[in-house]
């Protein structure tokens, strides 16, 4: 849930056990001490790319869309011949 997008706080506290209330007086708790900006994210695929591994580069970066770079000369026989053929465009069996 909260690797893809952002779900609902309360439900994310209720699963753990813990009142809404109680929950989010921690947050805001961690907040006023700026926790976040003391102890970031820890690194993951899901939040960097692998030529930026510091998160807050990739928010303040407009151009960084994340993901694996693009290469513009490819040398492996199998992607010139993909790009060749347009295979990722081609209709496939389970879409």
């Amino acid at each position: 849930m909260f690797t893809i997008g952002r779900g609902s706080l309360a439900y994310l506290a209720n699963c753990a056990g813990l009142s809404k209330e109680v929950y989010f007086a921690m947050l805001d708790e961690q907040l006023e001490e700026s926790v976040l900006d003391k102890y970031p994210v820890n690194a993951t695929s899901f939040n960097t790319s692998g030529n930026n591994s510091d998160v807050d580069n990739q928010n303040k970066d407009s151009q960084n869309k994340g993901g694996r770079p693009t290469n513009n000369n490819p040398t492996n026989e199998n992607t010139i011949r993909s790009k060749t053929n347009n295979s990722n465009k081609q209709p496939k069996p389970n879409s």
